[in-house]
């Protein structure tokens, strides 16, 4: 009988000491989002065709796709991150420069990383013809962050 005891209690502590899986169901850190307009009617988005995306020294992310939004990552251990947006005939180059901060989710999550105070610099254009900070904070992706006019 006492074995019996010993043998419970040894599986109630082996069963009590287990923790739940722990899975994340919260935001993490957030992509920059970036809608394409038609120049002449500033209202109206526009597709790009053959939209290839790509960070400096990284693959493409996107490639030939015709898309009239994105939400692409920024560099989570840099100030700034470049990227090479190309359409069927030319490609221009926007760096992205953002202040980072990093916030505590969960214990199932870890952290997240927030960006401020985005700008952006030395941009070429020669098939966007211009662009609009809409957001220079990057905390979520429920809203457009820079629009782009070709």
């Amino acid at each position: 009988m006492r074995n019996y005891l010993v043998a419970f209690i040894l599986i109630c502590m082996v069963f009590s000491a287990c923790e739940k899986d722990d899975i994340c169901l919260l935001d993490t850190t957030p992509n920059l989002v970036i809608v394409f307009k038609d120049k002449d009617d500033i209202e109206t988005k526009k597709s790009v065709s053959q939209l290839t995306v790509w960070a400096q020294d990284k693959d493409s992310i996107i490639i030939q796709q015709s898309l009239d939004s994105i939400a692409i990552p920024l560099d989570l251990n840099n100030d700034l991150t470049r990227y090479r947006f190309a359409n069927s005939s030319s490609t221009d180059e926007f760096t992205f420069v953002y202040s980072r901060t990093d916030e505590f989710v969960s214990r199932s999550c870890g952290y997240k990383t927030l960006f401020s105070n985005l700008i952006v610099e030395n941009p070429t254009n020669n098939w966007i013809s211009s662009y609009e900070i809409q957001n220079t904070s990057v905390e979520n992706e429920n809203s457009t962050h820079i629009t782009f006019y070709h």
